[in-house]
């Protein structure tokens, strides 16, 4: 692969240029050092661009996790180890990603607020989650892509 996508909720207006081009920078140093190589990493400069909706939330996580899938590097999106999917649905534990927000999208609230921890809540929503992105209509008309990249 020769970029990749995250999904990031910002704590400062300026989360670009004080955290993802340090941390470009310093990740693209460390490998090149390391494979004793020079240049670029990814294709293409870092870019940004706001999530002004739910709609256009949804339609990004599913594109994200759609991306292997659509690039012939796996048959699922449960089948990329270097995607949050997993987690998302249930398959794997992790710490980083809080797909919260998106479930809270599918099943009108956030499982995991409640005061109550509520499993057959998540499940659901892990479930939703997972037919949401199978179906996938919307991404294979080219809709996904013209929400993303129109300026």
């Amino acid at each position: 692969p020769n970029h990749y996508h995250l999904l990031v909720c910002l704590l400062t207006d300026n989360f670009g240029t004080e955290v993802m081009q340090p941390l470009m920078v310093s990740y693209s140093k460390a490998i090149n050092k390391q494979e004793k190589r020079v240049g670029p990493l990814f294709q293409g400069p870092y870019k940004a661009k706001s999530v002004s909706n739910e709609r256009y939330l949804m339609h990004l996580s599913r594109y994200i996790h759609l991306n292997p899938v659509e690039a012939g590097l796996v048959i699922k999106p449960e089948d990329w180890a270097f995607s949050s999917y997993q987690e998302y649905i249930g398959i794997r534990r992790g710490t980083l990603p809080h797909p919260e927000v998106i479930w809270e999208q599918l099943v009108g609230g956030d499982p995991t607020r409640n005061p109550v921890f509520d499993k057959n809540r998540v499940s659901e929503a892990q479930r939703a989650y997972a037919g949401y992105v199978c179906s996938g209509d919307d991404y294979r008309a080219g809709l996904t892509a013209s929400l993303l990249f129109d300026e």
